[in-house]
């Protein structure tokens, strides 16, 4: 699925504001996906115009693209546009210390120019009266392959990490087993909590509960990370102490566990507009 726009603006000067706008707001997208990702030159090719960005995400093991980034002044460009034969070298700034590197294509930028509206006879009317062929720009986002590649990019082997703002979930839930003493101790606790959690004004609709108390709390902590959460609360045997607490992991740090009580959970989750990005947690961890 692709999510394409095209500009028509009736000056040179107003169909490159076009341009800068939507490669601006390809890098809030980006930006909000918490991806490391690469504004490339890129060939204008068979489509034509006057110039070409892409927008790639680092990715050695299945990148179609290859990309030249100079650690110079930091431009990068798709190396097709290299000459071949020639020792790389940047076009802004002349340096040849450059990296290259693979990476998957996830969104492009096309400045048109008259190419198409003058063969179509696509006008507008200035105020003399005069027709003149419109300024075209042609943009397009791969949403099912930008999903794909993110996945691809931010994952290990054992399990998906998916980019906080479209996981399925922001926070899964795993209550005790069915018949543990921890089950005995907290009772309806699971169900409490996860509704306390859904009641924050940010976290409607982002809470799942794994409820499938057949399973050991290990198996279900397995799946949850293959799933990709972006955080784990597991309600464990600190949860049916005097004051209980809970275990909380996060997916952008495997290594960070919390041990909060009720409150502190609620009030660590209800803090964070920009929950689980990390600000929050390495904060935490300092204090």
């Amino acid at each position: 699925m692709m999510n394409d726009l095209y500009t028509f603006d009736n000056s040179e000067a107003a169909a490159r504001e076009s341009y800068v706008a939507i490669c601006l707001a390809y890098d809030k997208i980006l930006r909000r996906l918490e991806l490391s990702y690469v504004k490339a030159k890129g060939s204008v090719g068979s489509m034509g115009g006057s110039e070409s960005h892409e927008f790639l995400l680092p990715c050695d093991t299945v990148g179609e693209d290859t990309v030249l980034v100079c650690q110079s002044c930091h431009a990068a460009i798709n190396a097709e546009l290299q000459s071949d034969g020639t020792e790389p070298s940047c076009q802004e700034c002349s340096s040849k210390n450059s990296t290259s590197g693979r990476a998957i294509e996830i969104a492009h930028a096309f400045l048109l120019d008259k190419k198409y509206s003058a063969q179509f006879s696509a006008e507008f009317t200035s105020p003399d009266g005069k027709p003149h062929p419109l300024q075209m720009g042609c943009f397009g986002i791969g949403v099912t392959r930008l999903i794909s590649a993110a996945v691809e990019v931010l994952s290990s082997s054992e399990e998906i990490r998916w980019p906080r703002a479209i996981a399925p979930y922001l926070v899964c839930v795993i209550s005790p087993k069915a018949g543990s003493k921890e089950a005995l101790a907290v009772g309806p606790l699971p169900e409490i909590l996860s509704q306390q959690l859904s009641e924050l004004p940010h976290m409607d609709d982002e809470i799942v509960l794994d409820d499938r108390q057949d399973l050991t709390i290990g198996k279900r902590l397995m799946d949850a990370k293959k799933s990709g959460y972006p955080a784990i609360v597991v309600i464990g045997k600190t949860a049916a102490e005097d004051v209980p607490k809970f275990e909380v992991r996060f997916r952008h740090d495997p290594n960070l566990v919390l041990s909060l009580t009720s409150s502190d959970l609620l009030d660590f989750f209800r803090a964070q507009e920009v929950l689980l990005s990390g600000i929050g947690t390495v904060a935490l961890r300092g204090s």
